[in-house]
């Protein structure tokens, strides 16, 4: 097994809009506070719940580093630079690594997609871009494209390959690829199925739901590693409720609403996302009231 990039819980945090459309810087920074308060292992930025593909090239940049400056080393900041341009991706690599950050989640090519060789090809070169550790970032349902199990099993001889996220939320696929993969960590990619991927061997979740619950995810998989299974399955099942309704529209739309209903945003999201619809906001206010978060 290569080095633990983290265990237990990255949250995949939002980047906040103003009512403007721009950045706001200042709530990013309550954002990752909140986050380190819960104690969790790692922040992920500009992935796909930071609606990366709505930045801009400088916003980009601009966001990780404001992460980086206000993590201030307490934990890995693991960076979102993929796209479906190759260069592009190779020039996130090379300018955002200066900025500090501890690694770089890059997701499979959308759009254009390609073969399972194109992907043995595109991250054997993502690699030699860095020496820092790379995450590969698996979601079938955005990207139409998907790992095989073999070529996870191909690429783990890269030395700073070190994990994979697993969003496909097709457990059979992530217990072949863990089977296959003994030298690649394994994260869940899927909230609702946080506990069946640890009990398959995944060191942890990079989570949506841990951008409003933190210390309680964080929690949870603590406990599973401690042993208190039956603990860690309560609270899983406990929080389902509320996961189920983070994903009633598209991500990020039901997990900004959620934390603008808590003061940690503002429900401002970028074009083409609109703010969620008056049906799913009643959604997601019983299962907040639920839980007292609001």
């Amino acid at each position: 097994m290569k080095k633990l990039l983290f265990t237990g819980v990255a949250t995949a945090i939002v980047t906040p809009f103003e009512e403007s459309g721009e950045i706001d810087f200042t709530s990013l920074e309550k954002i990752v506070k909140f986050n380190l308060e819960g104690k969790v292992s790692a922040i992920v930025v500009c992935g796909t719940t930071g609606e990366a593909s709505t930045l801009s090239y400088e916003e980009r940049l601009a966001v990780i580093s404001k992460v980086v400056k206000v993590v201030g080393g307490r934990v890995p900041v693991i960076a979102g630079v993929g796209s479906n341009n190759f260069v592009s991706t190779i020039k996130m690599i090379s300018e955002t690594q200066p900025l500090g950050v501890d690694g770089f989640l890059i997701v499979t090519p959308y759009y254009n997609k390609t073969t399972q060789e194109g992907l043995e090809k595109i991250y054997t070169l993502y690699s030699k871009q860095t020496n820092l550790p790379i995450i590969a970032y698996n979601v079938p349902s955005r990207t139409g494209l998907g790992f095989t199990a073999e070529t996870y099993a191909k690429l783990q001889g890269i030395e700073n390959l070190v994990g994979v996220k697993e969003a496909s939320a097709d457990m059979s696929h992530f217990a072949s690829a863990v089977s296959l993969c003994p030298s690649l960590t394994f994260y869940s990619g899927n909230d609702d199925l946080i506990l069946p991927a640890l009990s398959l061997g995944a060191k942890g979740v990079i989570s949506v739901v841990s951008n409003i619950l933190p210390s309680q995810t964080s929690r949870m998989c603590e406990d599973y590693f401690s042993g208190k299974t039956s603990l860690a399955t309560q609270k899983q099942l406990k929080y389902f409720k509320l996961i189920k309704s983070l994903f009633c529209q598209v991500n990020p739309i039901p997990v900004k609403y959620a934390m603008s209903k808590m003061g940690l945003c503002k429900n401002a999201l970028r074009l083409p996302l609109l703010p969620i619809s008056q049906d799913k906001k009643a959604v997601v206010d019983t299962e907040l009231k639920n839980l007292g978060l609001i």
